[in-house]
């Protein structure tokens, strides 16, 4: 379903306004308040040409909102739109008199401005609710993330790029690289995502590649870590978005040179074969943490 957006006090008068003024809007409005309708049902009803009724559909904005299924449906606007409809059109009708049927066109606007008005401060309230809320949560959940983590030297994020720059000079005979190549990151929750975008900034044509790519468990760099799992291996010969489901939440060491080896302090890992590596290189590993498709805040070791 379509979500509500943020509304404006001036852009909800004139939307509910515009709606309201024009009879075929609001004998849309009618149907919908029966139940949800196809833009087939509502073309039939309405005997009005496809580009006719999408104009209209339009128009009506936020009174109404679509399906996942293809049906549109009244919005909490449109629905406080037809309340409006009703009361004004009906009241003429009425055998008994009530204080509303006496009301001069004028107190009528005034009547419908001061329920716009409402709205529009009830919307607004809702929206500011929807923002305060969510901060709240994003807070709540960076705070436990850091009390999770139980080392100091942490940042919150919910993405961090890994990169492989290398250039060569032949004259000088000297081989420059500049990572970073590997990132000690903290999983909040099992059955996460890792989501890797694999780019190449070089200059075209890009080179054959292939990278080395390993996710071990724990902090592969702690020397008292000395059989980092690994959980996950993969050679990278191909640009592009790459998932892969991680079971188990706590810290992690991603790298893009092979697993990460400690012996003796000393740390060893495997160089990415490239073709034609005597030329400047870029290439950037773009990491996300996923939940539902949702990123995922995470903590990574400040190195």
């Amino acid at each position: 379903m379509v979500k509500m957006k943020d509304f404006e006090g001036d852009e909800t008068y004139s939307v509910i306004f515009l709606a309201l003024k024009h009879g075929g809007r609001r004998k849309i409005l009618r149907m919908l308040s029966e139940g949800p309708r196809t833009f087939t049902e509502l073309l039939d009803a309405l005997k009005i040409s496809s580009s006719n009724l999408t104009y209209h559909l339009d128009s009506l904005g936020e009174l109404i909102s679509k399906e996942e299924d293809g049906r549109y449906r009244l919005s909490a606007f449109g629905e406080a739109a037809v309340t409006m409809m009703t009361q004004v059109e009906d009241t003429p009708k009425r055998t008994n008199r009530s204080p509303l049927s006496s009301i001069t066109n004028n107190w009528k606007v005034l009547f419908l401005a001061s329920i716009v008005l409402n709205l529009a401060l009830s919307g607004a309230l809702i929206t500011q609710y929807r923002v305060l809320d969510t901060q709240s949560k994003n807070y709540n959940e960076q705070r436990d993330l850091l009390d999770l983590t139980k080392i100091p030297d942490v940042a919150i994020q919910t993405q961090h790029t890994l990169r492989y720059i290398s250039s060569y000079s032949k004259e000088e005979g000297s081989f420059y690289l500049e990572g970073p190549f590997t990132a000690t990151i903290y999983i909040p929750k099992e059955n996460s995502t890792l989501q890797i975008e694999a780019y190449f900034w070089g200059i075209h044509p890009q080179p054959d590649f292939v990278f080395h790519l390993s996710l071990q468990k724990g902090d592969a760099f702690d020397p008292s870590n000395k059989e980092a799992q690994v959980v996950w291996g993969y050679n990278l010969t191909r640009l592009g978005t790459y998932r892969v489901q991680i079971p188990s939440e706590g810290w992690h060491t991603l790298s893009i040179l092979g697993p990460i080896q400690v012996s003796d302090n000393v740390f060893t890992f495997r160089l990415p074969s490239i073709s034609n590596d005597e030329r400047d290189l870029n290439f950037s590993f773009n990491i996300r943490i996923l939940i539902e498709g949702e990123s995922l805040p995470f903590a990574r070791e400040l190195q």
